[in-house]
């Protein structure tokens, strides 16, 4: 982690004074300039993050050579060890993605003056450096900041790039999901220039006029006028126009572009006088029955109108109280919403969302719910003939996706089965709108979960989880939406895994991928409390990781093998540490599993008496004597407590300790006439290990 810089100063002259932002390779701070006095943005980039810092630092000299009124000035660099310190403009203002947050969507009027600003910014970097453009490549509302002036500034070049015309840009995919053009992902052209840009700066009117995020290309944004009929037709076209999938379809430069904006009006009276000719070629003939036929479209119009005006305001309350987190009534207005406009499956998928677990407390509540949500999508639509979703393909996949962590329910399993069977014939699986290889893993999945256990083929069933894992790897989709999937097809290993080969090498490995993606990629984690809306749920998280260390745990016991014994100890010991590091309280058979853990990691050593092993065995006791400080009833932890002294009196002797593992064991005698047919196979193994140590007897 990047070590605070606040209290520097650099060149004798920046004192940094407090903190901006926070990102995965550099932190953004304040700093007071000792000479004059004013304030500047400093940015440290961390050496040993930044993999290509002499390539970063080419990309800083690019762009301190820029002269524009709305981009920020890098006005000096300084290197210290392995940081890099970039000293920049310092913009005072609010991002156009904060605005739009605490107020809503924004007038048209005030988006294209913003629009046109920044086509001129982007003008500029396309065109400085002459026949190759110098590509932003992160065009969104939370990087344009607007100034109490008016003006907007275009912040955060760190991506930017100058991109020779025509020449593929090597490298992971860069820029933000929803927003980065569709050239800009793999398995795309990687063939970036001005347009690229455009499709971009499209996205981000598209937000700023809506207030929704819009998707991954090329399904990611819907016509302007179906989400609010208020906004001009030249404003649909001009954001459609940008956001065109193949780049020749769309604005070639900014000039282009800054023209319609500046002649927006064109668009909507070109159209409106193409409707009156239409009409006026049909006036000459039965003036008396068009007059009636005006009035009956008038009333339809009217009430088409009112309309669509209820479905925007259901719509737009919905979306509201699902960016608040409250769940219950963005689901109440979404359903709203389709009982005015029933033909958009975006809003069914919003709804089934919603419907989903958020904040719950145990693994039976997610399931459970996850369940609840399946059936309201299956009875109210899906399988409801009279429901325009009746067998729609995207929201059969999304509910197929979610249902693969209730897969191992074989009523719900046919329920998907039957819906993979649909999608295969779809139109989107044929056109690889939805990825082939997923859906076919999800047929193999579904197929053996739905027969019964002793029918499954689980060769072919592992080698179907094999499939969806390298496609969930190669697929470039947001770190989130990864790691979720990752999760997914955890939960599925863990729920087969004394049946499917390799299992517990295959949950290692993608569990290590998945934590891998949360930390690097810095996910948010959304709990009650937090004013994030994209990430990882924190009940989801725990629920992962309680069931991984479980798991883990249980394949440790199932295995004589030493070493496969050490590795999935040390791996479940892992999960456990994690879930501590977020404060989790685990119930009581979840902490005696946590100091079993730890017991039998023990037991794995050789040399018992090292320091190492003595630690693992020291954390089994407290961990057992803590379960005994809330329940001194409990016989399962008294007995493995007992367990653990005995094996810390084969190592050291201690009279105290001897005492106390004699009057553990008169407590246990006691109480074993009421135990329980586990507890006492526990109890007997214990008598034969007091009996070999000469106590209790």
């Amino acid at each position: 982690m990047q070590m605070s810089a606040i209290g520097t100063v650099l060149s004798g002259r920046y004192e940094i004074i407090s903190e901006l932002g926070r990102g995965g390779t550099s932190t953004v701070y304040l700093a007071k300039d000792k000479n004059l006095g004013s304030y500047w943005a400093v940015k440290q980039v961390d050496g040993d993050l930044n993999k290509d810092m002499d390539s970063f630092k080419k990309e800083v000299e690019l762009l301190s050579t820029l002269q524009h009124s709305d981009i920020p000035r890098i006005v000096d660099r300084v290197e210290i060890g392995k940081d890099y310190f970039v000293v920049m403009d310092f913009v005072d203002g609010t991002s156009l993605g904060k605005k739009v947050e605490a107020e809503g969507p924004q007038p048209e009027e005030k988006v294209v003056e913003w629009a046109k600003m920044l086509c001129d910014v982007l003008d500029y970097l396309h065109n400085v450096k002459g026949a190759n453009p110098i590509v932003y490549r992160d065009m969104k509302p939370d990087n344009v900041m607007l100034m109490q002036s008016g003006r907007v500034k275009l912040i955060d070049f760190g991506i930017a790039k100058e991109c020779e015309r025509g020449k593929k840009v090597l490298g992971p995919p860069v820029g933000t999901r929803g927003y980065a053009s569709p050239e800009q992902y793999k398995n795309s052209s990687n063939i970036l220039d001005e347009r690229s840009d455009i499709y971009s700066l499209g996205c981000t009117l598209y937000y700023v006029i809506t207030g929704i995020t819009p998707g991954k290309p090329p399904n990611g944004l819907r016509p302007l006028r179906q989400i609010n009929p208020l906004i001009s037709e030249g404003m649909e076209y001009i954001v459609k126009k940008c956001t065109n999938f193949n780049p020749e379809d769309r604005y070639q430069n900014c000039r282009e572009l800054k023209k319609d904006l500046e002649n927006i009006g064109k668009f909507n009276s070109s159209y409106k006088k193409k409707m009156s000719n239409k009409i006026l070629l049909c006036a000459g003939s039965l003036a008396a029955s068009l007059a009636f036929l005006i009035l009956t479209i008038i009333g339809y119009n009217g009430m088409e109108t009112q309309k669509e005006n209820s479905y925007q305001a259901s719509y737009q309350t919905a979306i509201e109280y699902d960016r608040k987190g409250d769940y219950t009534n963005a689901a109440k207005y979404y359903r709203e919403a389709i009982g005015y406009n029933d033909s958009d499956y975006e809003i069914y998928i919003k709804l089934f969302e919603t419907l989903l677990p958020h904040t719950v407390n145990n693994d039976d509540e997610r399931k459970n719910l996850i369940k609840s949500a399946i059936d309201e999508m299956r009875k109210s639509y899906i399988d409801n003939s009279k429901s325009s979703m009746y067998h729609n393909t995207m929201v059969m996949y999304q509910v197929v996706v979610k249902g693969m962590d209730i897969i191992e329910d074989p009523t719900y399993a046919k329920y998907l089965l039957e819906y993979i069977k649909l999608i295969q014939e779809s139109n989107e699986y044929k056109n690889n709108t939805i990825d082939k290889i997923r859906v076919d893993s999800y047929y193999v999945i579904a197929s053996n979960c739905a027969d019964d256990l002793t029918t499954k083929d689980f060769k072919e069933f592992g080698k179907a989880l094999e499939e969806l894992t390298k496609s969930i790897d190669g697929y470039n989709m947001e770190a989130e939406e990864k790691v979720s999937n990752y999760f997914t097809i955890l939960r599925i290993y863990c729920t087969y895994a004394t049946k499917i080969d390799s299992a517990y090498d295959r949950i290692i490995d993608i569990s290590n991928k998945a934590q891998e993606l949360i930390v690097n990629s810095e996910i948010a984690i959304i709990d009650a409390s937090s004013e994030e809306t994209t990430g990882i749920e924190y009940s989801e998280l725990v629920s992962i990781y309680k069931t991984l260390a479980n798991r883990l745990y249980s394949g440790a016991k199932s295995t004589s093998n030493i070493d496969k014994q050490k590795l999935l100890y040390q791996n479940s010991i892992k999960w456990f540490e994690l879930l501590d590091t977020y404060s989790v309280d685990l119930d009581i058979d979840l902490k005696l599993v946590k100091g079993n853990c730890y017991k039998g990691f023990f037991d794995t050593y050789d040399n018992k008496n090292s320091d190492e092993a003595k630690k693992y065995l020291n954390i089994a006791v407290d961990l057992y004597k803590a379960v005994l400080d809330e329940n001194n009833e409990n016989f399962s932890a008294k007995v493995y407590y007992t367990q653990a002294l005995l094996a810390q009196e084969k190592i050291s002797h201690s009279t105290g300790r001897v005492n106390e593992i004699n009057t553990l064991y008169k407590q246990l005698l006691k109480q074993s006439s009421d135990a329980s047919y586990t507890e006492k196979t526990l109890f007997n193994a214990l008598k034969e290990q007091m009996k070999m140590a000469g106590l209790g007897v």
